[in-house]
């Protein structure tokens, strides 16, 4: 017959030694957790210090304004499903994955005469600005001028009276307050009969003789577009005086 050693503990019972045990392990795996979740926070808190990060502090327009980098996808970005982008085969809400494309825009140096433009007058920012907005999926850059062109000034041109000429493409990063985006610059000029007026985001539309640009209040870098804009012109009469062109 078996006996049980005196002190000894009944089978399935737990002692001292075996409570420690526990105690210790548990001690470990919370220690473990709390080594993960702090390595997380300081893996954070160094990427926001990175020089990748600090390059997401961006500048731009003209002058240079300071601001955070931010990235748009739609009107509503809370998080739900209207605001929602594809990524990888997941959706994910633009609120916690900002990884947008910048938006396509198109901007029109409107000119009248060799030395003058017309200029809108925003209703959002009261500052002057180039002709512009944003290309629509059904349509062509050329047709957003167009189009853009009838909405805020309400000249009504077809593609060859317009003739829009092709001057740059601005994609600076830094260029809009408001969110990334690359915008084709063309140039078309408005003939003299016609009289622009302001219309759709535009409250007025004003000629302005290109010398006197600088002190103007621009949106965005269209300062910096029609700067280069009036060097090219100053570069082209230049050239066509020496050579006895008649521009």
């Amino acid at each position: 017959m078996l006996t049980r050693r005196k002190g000894a503990l009944p089978v399935g019972s737990v002692g001292a030694g075996g409570a420690s045990y526990r105690r210790e392990f548990s001690a470990w795996v919370l220690l473990g957790f709390l080594h993960v979740l702090l390595w997380t926070k300081f893996s954070e808190l160094r990427s926001r210090s990175s020089p990748h990060r600090s390059a997401l502090t961006w500048v731009g327009g003209h002058p240079p304004i300071s601001r955070e980098a931010k990235c748009w996808c739609s009107a509503d970005s809370d998080g739900d499903e209207s605001s929602t982008f594809l990524r990888g085969d997941a959706m994910a809400p633009t609120s916690q994955s900002p990884q947008c494309t910048p938006s396509l825009a198109i901007d029109a140096i409107l000119t009248s005469g060799h030395d003058h433009i017309w200029l809108v007058e925003r209703k959002d920012t009261n500052q002057y600005a180039c002709m512009g907005g944003f290309v629509e999926l059904n349509e062509s850059a050329e047709e957003a001028v167009l189009r853009e062109l009838e909405e805020e000034t309400g000249v009504a041109l077809t593609r060859d009276e317009a003739n829009p000429k092709f001057f740059g493409l601005y994609s600076d990063p830094r260029r809009d307050n408001r969110r990334p985006t690359a915008s084709i610059i063309y140039v078309l000029d408005i003939p003299l009969s016609y009289k622009p007026k302001g219309g759709d985001d535009a409250k007025g539309v004003k000629r302005v003789a290109l010398a006197d640009i600088d002190h103007l209040d621009f949106f965005a870098d269209h300062l910096t577009i029609l700067l280069d804009y009036r060097e090219s012109t100053k570069k082209l009469f230049s050239f066509g005086s020496k050579e006895g062109l008649c521009m």
